[in-house]
């Protein structure tokens, strides 16, 4: 369906970490303490990963930063921006996210 639910702690923290990434590399600690806390690192990732998974973070971050709205999509280059650092990503990956993110950003 086009519904799913997920547990309130899980949307909660997931929450935290959209506002993090709004609000720009300034909130990088808070971005990676979130991450960790959703899975999506383990906290013994290095440099070069944690680098990348901010500025990722940070550029899908954007559509819901302050000032940002209404945020016109079509003509956006997130996907483009972000190509590098997804291959990094890919590359240095300790685990995979949890399954509810699947699921979340489709």
């Amino acid at each position: 369906g086009a519904c799913r639910e997920y547990d309130a702690p899980f949307a909660a923290s997931y929450l935290r970490l959209v506002r993090a990434c709004a609000d720009g590399e300034a909130q990088r600690e808070a971005i990676l303490h979130h991450s960790r806390e959703l899975g999506f690192l383990t906290g013994e990732e290095g440099r070069t990963m944690l680098d990348a998974h901010t500025r990722a973070a940070v550029l899908v971050g954007r559509p819901f930063a302050d000032g940002e709205q209404p945020y016109d999509f079509g003509k956006q280059t997130i996907s483009k921006r972000v190509t590098g650092d997804v291959q990094t990503m890919l590359r240095e990956r300790l685990t995979p996210p949890r399954k509810e993110i699947y699921s979340l950003h489709r």
